[in-house]
């Protein structure tokens, strides 16, 4: 079982290449198609090269891009899986193209386009190139839909076995720089172009077909072997849609209810390009609204079984609202090519079930996300309202004082507090002091300013620190462990404000989250959705689990054992899509659990980079401080004030880069000792001023001085007398150096 969710018969398993790939299903009976990369090692570059690759990858959407649901390196088979959506009855379109009558030409260019436009998309939107374009890369499911699989392979399996006809059959579409690196070099992107040129190419011979003469110097351009000649992505899109009109005109029959109506509609479809809205709902047949022009067709049917278009009646577009318009053209679709409308049965029948089953999927996604996104808005006014209230409080609520002296004494600053009723009473300034020093507190954030208005004056004193003590008699306040702090730049008197930008700017964070949500701004919708209805959320049965090897110890050095909560937690956070949430009073070990999950995420991807953040600074250094025991890198990220735990202190990014430039300098400084050692080594032979020289030249950084030293050594060595009077330029005096030596 692969990542202990997805079963598969190690019976299937077809081999090909440097690949293997099975059908697989989950607890739920659903179905996946896994892929194997044969020959990569759990730890080497290339794992890591392809992990990466594929992040990048599953955060693009297009029709033409299956489903990447996760990745990872298989214990079991010893490779590198990947986990895609299952395409039904899908075959490569090297296996598909020699079907004449499955596969026709109009409907296989308006596949690769789709393909031509998802490449577009991927390399203008994310900078991903495919790299390794051919037919037996090209899937094209029951629908007709094609799909486009094994991006970033290329680069990390040029040294995997193949299988010697995959080999030879995959070179014959890769670009002339792929396979000669003394040739001319392009970008990446030319050489996809290149390699969707020749799949048309060879997609015309295995049809022994023939393309026009002005179409086929256009396709030797996207074959030239100059990538700088080639077209971009447009253009190619451009040619695709000339070839497909150049091939024999498709005809489509249609039908009428009101047969008074069919001669109007039947003269519209062939004299528009008629705007297709299918309706998202299930039935035997599309139901479809049909806009020809100023007029529109409701409820047409696309009979599946017969291929044919089924009328019921035709009305202006001035009877509907504007609105409605507005949004049947807007979701509408065009087909790619232009058809024939007919109500006799023509010769060669049009299939458009492949384009209206595409849109059909995509408008029942829209459907289902417009469902979803107005239960999830309903959830959202409520915290958009709480969130204001929120910030009037965090206005209300934070220090406010005014003070007549200020002292610095040691790690300490000491303010005198004036009564002034519009300001924090004693009993906020004590209350304060409590949450200051709370186990989970980091202090707090400071603004010193000389008048009231701190927003108007710039001329303001930031600091962090705690505050510990306040004597209500002489009304000192006392802040310790303060940092950021320049001293002496406190104004003896004025008005000390907790600094609540931070608590603000988060809350003003989260209201900008939720009008993105609200606008549809968001990288995974699934997970906004899942966040308000998690009940909604696929579910797994607890009795799967496997028992995990655990990596915390004890005090003892012994292994932790884990509650029965504990373990479910751990393993729900591990199995659970697109999250999990775990939830506990304080004490209940959640940071240990939090703690162990890590370690089982990076034992089965060692590659896998990890973020843990929290509200509180404390929070997070709990767990970092887990896993520094447990020999794991980290880096901190910290704001204002630093860690706490001297230990941590030393993974800071400013620690870190401190850390990377001595490593720097001091492997420099070694390898300019080893050049300086083998310089000195070939002055052996030579002048035994040479060296000397050759020392001044190194160690004095004076150009002047060094030159006077210089004429000084040779002034009284009758040979060297070129070498009395030295040039003042730096570099025309080495030059005349090394004539002489």
């Amino acid at each position: 079982m692969l990542f202990n969710k997805y079963q598969y018969d190690q019976n299937t398993i077809l081999k090909r290449g440097y690949s293997q790939s099975a059908k697989a299903f989950n607890e739920e009976g659903k179905g996946f198609w896994i892929k194997w990369i044969l020959g990569i090692d759990k730890n080497e570059t290339k794992t890591k090269i392809l992990t990466d690759k594929l992040r990048h990858l599953q955060k693009a959407r297009h029709s033409a891009l299956p489903d990447i649901i996760e990745y990872g390196f298989d214990e079991e088979q010893q490779a590198f899986a990947i986990i895609y959506e299952l395409l039904e009855d899908a075959e490569t379109l090297e296996n598909r193209v020699n079907n004449i009558s499955d596969l026709e030409i109009q409907g296989a260019i308006s596949g690769l386009i789709d393909l031509v436009d998802c490449l577009k998309e991927l390399h203008l939107k994310f900078k991903i190139n495919h790299g390794d374009i051919h037919p037996a890369n090209i899937l094209i499911d029951k629908t007709g839909q094609f799909y486009l699989i094994d991006f970033g392979l290329a680069d990390i399996t040029k040294t995997l076995s193949q299988t010697k006809e995959l080999e030879i059959f995959a070179r014959g579409f890769a670009a002339p720089e792929k396979l000669n690196k003394f040739g001319s070099k392009g970008f990446p992107f030319q050489s996809d172009i290149y390699s969707i040129g020749k799949v048309i190419e060879w997609f015309f011979d295995e049809r022994q077909e023939q393309l026009p003469e002005d179409e086929c110097l256009q396709l030797q351009k996207m074959l030239a072997e100059n990538p700088a000649i080639r077209p971009h992505w447009q253009q190619v899109i451009d040619l695709f849609k000339k070839i497909a009109v150049f091939s024999e005109t498709e005809s489509i029959q249609v039908a009428f209810r009101m047969q008074d109506d069919g001669y109007k509609i039947l003269n519209l479809l062939n004299s528009n390009n008629p705007i297709f809205d299918i309706s998202p709902k299930d039935g035997l047949n599309y139901s479809i609204d049909i806009i020809l022009g100023d007029h529109l067709c409701e409820r047409v049917l696309w009979i599946k079984t017969e291929h044919k278009l089924l009328f019921n009646s035709i009305k202006p577009l001035n009877y509907l609202d504007n609105k409605i318009i507005e949004r049947k053209i807007k979701e509408g679709k065009k087909l790619p090519f232009k058809f024939n409308y007919s109500t006799v049965l023509p010769q060669n029948k049009a299939d458009l079930t492949p384009y209206f089953q595409k849109w059909y999927e995509q408008k029942k996604r829209q459907f289902s996300l417009r469902k979803n996104r107005k239960a999830v808005k309903e959830e959202l006014c409520f915290y958009r309202e709480l969130l204001e209230k929120e910030k009037e409080v965090i206005t209300n609520n934070s220090l406010r004082l005014q003070y007549s002296q200020y002292k610095e004494m040691g790690d300490e600053i000491v303010f005198t507090i004036k009564q002034n009723d519009k300001y924090s009473s004693i009993g906020f300034i004590l209350k304060h002091i409590e949450d200051g020093n709370d186990v989970n507190s980091d202090g707090f954030e400071y603004i010193v300013s000389a008048n009231a208005d701190r927003k108007q004056n710039k001329e303001t004193v930031e600091f962090a620190g705690k505050p510990y003590e306040f004597d209500t008699k002489d009304r000192i306040l006392k802040i310790k462990d303060y940092e950021k702090f320049k001293k002496g730049s406190i104004p003896q008197s004025g008005f000390l404000f907790e600094n609540t930008s931070k608590k603000e700017e988060e809350k003003n964070r989260q209201l900008d989250t939720i009008r993105k949500v609200e606008r549809n701004e968001v990288q995974n919708p699934d997970l906004i959705y899942y966040l308000f209805k998690p009940d909604e959320l696929p579910p797994i049965s607890m009795d799967c689990f496997d028992e995990f090897h655990v990596n915390q110890k004890d005090t003892t050095g012994k292994p932790l054992v884990y509650s029965d909560t504990q373990k479910r937690a751990i393993n729900n956070a591990l199995l659970r899509s697109p999250l999990s949430v775990i939830q506990g009073p304080p004490g209940t070990g959640k940071t240990t659990v939090i703690t162990e999950i890590v370690f089982q995420i990076l034992a089965q991807k060692p590659e896998a980079k990890i973020l843990i953040t929290s509200q509180t600074n404390n929070a997070v250094d709990q767990v970092l401080e887990n896993l520094l025991k447990n020999e794991i890198p980290i880096l901190r990220l910290s704001g204002i004030t630093k860690p706490r735990i001297p230990d941590i202190q030393k993974h800071t990014l400013n620690r870190k880069l401190e850390g990377w430039k001595q490593q720097v300098r001091e492997s420099a400084e070694k390898n300019f000792k080893n050049e300086e050692a083998q310089f000195f080594e070939s002055l052996k032979g030579k002048s035994p001023f040479a060296r000397s020289i050759a020392e001044i030249l190194l160690r004095q950084t004076d150009w002047l001085k060094a030159k006077r030293s210089i004429e000084n050594i040779v002034s009284r060595v009758q040979n060297l007398d070129k070498l009395h009077n030295l040039p003042v330029d730096r570099i025309a005096a080495i030059e005349k150096i090394e004539e002489i030596f």
